[in-house]
């Protein structure tokens, strides 16, 4: 008699997959970056290098100013400390308020941009409104007709005419009696002596 065939043993179960962490990232190390400036007085010359020398003396100028009045390096400015300092220039003209204002908002700009101040505190400085004067030295044709009638020196009035034609070929502002004067006019209206004459040569 035949055994009957043994039944092989039931499979057992898988066990399920461990889940795997995802790796940690690996820590960056941050790369140093290089100081722009020193110190405050190596902050200004970076500020002002390519500057003309007439504008680098106005806004050194300035930047003494402002210093002397806050009384600590840059690095620890306030917002107060310049509006304080904004409060010392109610007492000029506007457009001297705007341009120290201007001078010092522009340097804190720098210096936050390149990294030398943590915060940018001239950003919430709001500068003065400037009366803008150029349309008051306008004069059109009429004004310098009258203006060449009244001058009775024959010899003025025909500098007065050249200067006039030497302004209208080159649109740019020219002396006449002392005063500077912008002309918005073609010389095709001008006297005689204007038309003829030519640009910076006086008859």
């Amino acid at each position: 008699m035949t055994e009957p065939p043994i039944a092989p043993p039931p499979a057992l179960p898988t066990p399920p997959t461990a889940h795997r962490p995802a790796p940690l990232p690996r820590p960056t190390v941050p790369v140093p970056v290089p100081a722009q400036a020193d110190n405050d007085e190596h902050l200004l010359a970076l500020w002002l290098h390519g500057r003309s020398a007439a504008t680098q003396r106005a806004y050194a100028a300035d930047l003494a100013a402002f210093l002397a009045h806050v009384g600590r390096p840059l690095q620890a400015v306030t917002l107060g400390d310049v509006q304080a300092f904004q409060d010392t220039l109610a007492t000029l003209a506007p457009a001297t308020e705007a341009r120290r204002l201007s001078a010092v908002k522009s340097l804190l700009s720098f210096g936050h941009k390149t990294g030398y101040l943590a915060v940018n505190v001239g950003a919430a400085i709001r500068l003065p409104p400037v009366k803008q004067t150029l349309a008051e030295r306008i004069l059109d044709v009429d004004a310098v007709l009258h203006m060449l009638a009244l001058e009775r020196h024959g010899r003025k009035r025909r500098c007065c005419g050249c200067s006039t034609s030497a302004a209208c070929a080159s649109a740019k502002p020219v002396g006449c009696g002392g005063a500077t004067w912008r002309f918005a006019t073609t010389p095709a209206r001008l006297p005689c002596s204007a038309r003829a004459a030519k640009p910076g040569r006086c008859c």
